[in-house]
């Protein structure tokens, strides 16, 4: 049965140069920005992307809205967040936006998002993949290596996670190890 879920990003802001990756265009990223920043830099990225070319250290923060979970192998989670972080400035922010579902679990659900200057989006979330693991949990673990933590807040069926960017120590330290991180 499909609930209606509330989502309130009316307080929302992104700052700098900000990448948005997504699957679907909800055009939640782009009017959260105009209707907060006078000027901005906005780059979008989806799925028909194949090998996405990101900038390295260009981008002030990165945003996964409702599309970590569209990606059906941890592997390939893995590999975009790797992208993420380089092309995210020393100490960017990553924002990510996602259903809480692990294996087992199916997830069909309406979201009503209100945005700012009283704008309101709705759409419909459906994963019915018993065999991926899109949870809170599996999420934090993936980012552990490269992000620290800063915020995050668990609604249940959805999360948001706030993370930032580790400080490189060196770059040869950063260069001798990217063969063997587990990310």
């Amino acid at each position: 049965m499909q609930k209606e879920i509330i989502l309130n990003l009316i307080e929302q802001k992104f700052n700098g140069n900000i990448l948005d990756i997504g699957f679907f265009n909800y055009g939640i990223v782009y009017n959260i920005i105009k209707n907060t920043q006078e000027s901005y830099s906005l780059e979008y990225f989806h799925n028909e992307s194949k090998d996405i070319n990101i900038d390295e250290n260009f981008y002030d923060s990165s945003v996964l809205f409702f599309s970590f979970s569209e990606i059906l192998f941890r592997l390939k989670r893995r590999n975009l967040l790797i992208k993420i972080y380089e092309g995210l400035k020393e100490e960017g922010i990553l924002h990510i936006w996602d259903i809480n579902k692990g294996f087992g679990k199916t997830y069909n659900n309406k979201l009503k998002i209100f945005l700012p200057k009283g704008k309101v989006k709705e759409i419909i979330i459906k994963d019915y993949n018993i065999f991926k693991n899109v949870s809170k949990k599996s999420t934090i673990n993936l980012l552990s290596s490269k992000f620290d933590i800063i915020e995050e807040i668990d609604e249940g069926e959805l999360y948001y996670i706030k993370a930032q960017k580790k400080r490189r120590k060196n770059n040869e330290e950063i260069k001798s190890s990217s063969s063997r991180d587990k990310f």
